[in-house]
């Protein structure tokens, strides 16, 4: 099978995307648990916090939905890496497809 310049670049390109994944899914799975540690404190720290003023109270309510967002975040980038921690599955058959016709 002969392939363009345009296709060869984009098959180099995820074969890069595919060796680079070993590295990206700890970072993501370290991320999303640390954004989600964080969320966790954040709310344990304005839980303590409820018994104190009103001005407080208003406060908390400004700073609880960011930390409901760190924790949805954190989640997302979790749940991503241990998806596809082998990688994408269309992916490693589009690059095992072409490995064997060349051949």
């Amino acid at each position: 099978m002969t392939l363009a310049a345009h296709e060869v670049k984009l098959l180099e390109r995820l074969k890069q995307e595919e060796k680079r994944w070993q590295w990206v899914r700890w970072a993501a799975l370290l991320l999303g648990v640390g954004l989600m540690g964080l969320g966790l404190v954040f709310y344990r720290e304005l839980w303590k916090e409820l018994r104190q003023e009103e001005l407080l109270l208003m406060l908390i309510a400004l700073v609880a939905p960011v930390c409901c967002l760190f924790f949805l975040i954190g989640g997302v980038a979790a749940s991503y890496a241990i998806v596809f921690w082998r990688g994408r599955p269309a992916r490693k058959l589009l690059l095992r497809l072409i490995a064997t016709s060349s051949e």
